[in-house]
């Protein structure tokens, strides 16, 4: 019997500034359930409150059989009454919760779910898999902390009691701080697997020319992301500041690109970079929100991603810059192992660690050897972590 999948995620494509979780979703549906039918419940708005045009996604463009269901508030708050009489108790039905704290699209639909009159009576409960996404670190935690330590509280009283609700952790300190947070009795209630594409890009695959020509003998930084607290992005002034004038003599250009989720540090923020940039002699632009079909030839223009995180739980935008043969100097916030000369793994307490390892790998990228180790080991990495993650424990029919 097909298995059948209920996928509740806050934002999905076509949003371009909710990316990561829609790939990872994706990923997993395509790399391990491609015969299973998949229903899809997600906002009709990406994050700035934006409608999104549903032409441009379906099933069947994102390699999967089912539905792409967009709702507004109303229509959210319609379908999560109906779970209280229409609840699926099938074993081979699972109800999948992208996020811990999304209200319309994690607590309100588990809230009614727990509501449904068999349930209440000792039928057989319902298959629930919750997905923190990187939730629970402390950095993540911090943003908008009242309304998540109120939420953490209700998730504790409702769920760790519950043995058949399940978590799915995408690294080992995430299940850890799952069994912690929510005071989980059993650790089995918690897979660890990360979500990888089944295959590189066919760019990734295709990114030779970095060993034989040196574009305009330029470095083309690169930071991509949201700029909010948590992704750290004002780091990176205190790195440029501690740039000396031997590497800053190189021609070096610096490149921002995702949507400002957080105006009141990213705003200035963004100010700040571009200052010192200019006096440095290192140019600079600000390039906003980038489209999702965009993504590729952002990555292809850009020869280093700069990403200080503060908190991943796997960081989508290290393994695709890696695939597209850029370098990438990242925080120890990571559940990746550093590998050089593709991926650097480095404390964001000292800046000067930063800039010492940039002004050494700028003055080794003239090398034609060098770029080509650099995307050689960025494919391996990719290529190993694909490789390792064939296989999924997530749903399965007990």
């Amino acid at each position: 019997m097909k298995i059948q999948i209920e996928v509740y995620v806050p934002h999905f494509f076509p949003a371009s500034d909710s990316i990561g979780p829609a790939k990872s979703i994706v990923n997993l549906l395509t790399r391990c359930y491609r015969g299973s039918t998949v229903n899809i419940n997600t906002s009709n708005r990406d994050l700035a409150g934006n409608i999104l045009d549903r032409g441009l996604c379906s099933p069947s463009k994102l390699g999967f059989v089912g539905t792409l269901n967009y709702m507004d508030a109303y229509q959210v708050l319609r379908h999560c009454v109906s779970l209280m009489y229409r609840i699926n108790n099938s074993r081979h039905t699972f109800y999948y919760f992208n996020s811990l704290f999304s209200f319309r699209f994690t607590l309100l639909p588990i809230v009614f779910i727990l509501l449904n009159p068999l349930l209440i009576l000792g039928r057989s409960p319902p298959n629930i898999v919750i997905a923190p996404r990187g939730e629970l670190y402390p950095a993540a935690l911090a943003y908008k902390w009242r309304r998540k330590k109120v939420a953490l509280y209700i998730l504790k009283i409702i769920l760790s009691s519950k043995g058949f609700v399940r978590f799915h952790a995408s690294n080992e300190d995430e299940a850890k701080q799952l069994v912690d947070v929510l005071a989980l009795k059993c650790s089995s209630r918690v897979t660890t697997e990360i979500d990888v594409p089944d295959r590189l890009t066919s760019i990734g695959l295709s990114r030779s020319d970095r060993g034989m020509v040196l574009q305009d003998d330029r470095v083309r930084f690169l930071y991509f992301s949201k700029v909010l607290p948590k992704k750290n992005l004002s780091f990176l002034i205190k790195v440029f500041e501690t740039m000396g004038d031997s590497i800053c003599s190189s021609k070096l250009s610096f490149n921002v690109a995702g949507p400002i989720t957080d105006e009141i540090y990213g705003y200035p923020c963004i100010e700040g970079l571009k200052r010192i940039c200019e006096m440095k002699g290192i140019s600079f632009s600000y390039l906003g929100e980038i489209d999702v079909d965009k993504v590729s030839r952002l990555l292809e223009a850009h020869d280093v991603l700069l990403f200080p995180t503060l908190g991943e739980n796997f960081g989508h935008v290290i393994y695709e810059a890696l695939d597209h043969g850029l370098a990438v100097f990242t925080s120890k916030a990571t559940p990746w192992v550093e590998k050089r000369p593709a991926l650097y793994c480095l404390d964001t307490d000292d800046p000067t660690e930063w800039s010492n390892a940039l002004h050494l790998f700028c003055q080794q990228w003239k090398s034609a050897s060098y770029r080509s180790a650099v995307t050689a080991t960025g494919h391996y990495l990719c290529a190993s972590l694909t490789e390792s993650s064939n296989r999924s424990r997530l749903f399965y029919v007990q």
